[in-house]
């Protein structure tokens, strides 16, 4: 698989996480929860109970929770404004 075809991916899981779940709560909890399922993965893929591919929508899942995270911030943690980012 290319990056372009992960950044596709991300881009389509994004739009279905947005539409699942519109709001911006809990997306830290959501990143790091996701976090644990990659590792979980990459576990049960090296001793024979997973899947490269379950591996890679695991990846896809974290990198759409982390996009989420920094373009829509975590309401429950009001500080972040990624709106007021100047980079």
């Amino acid at each position: 698989m290319t990056p372009e075809e992960f950044f596709k991916a991300v881009a389509e899981e994004y739009t279905k996480a947005r539409t699942k779940f519109p709001t911006n709560k809990y997306k830290l909890a959501s990143l790091m929860e996701e976090s644990g399922e990659v590792s979980n993965a990459f576990l049960q893929n090296e001793y024979g109970k997973g899947s490269p591919e379950h591996i890679w929508k695991e990846c896809v899942q974290v990198a759409s929770c982390a996009l989420r995270l920094a373009t829509e911030g975590d309401s429950s943690f009001p500080a972040y404004k990624p709106e007021e980012l100047k980079l």
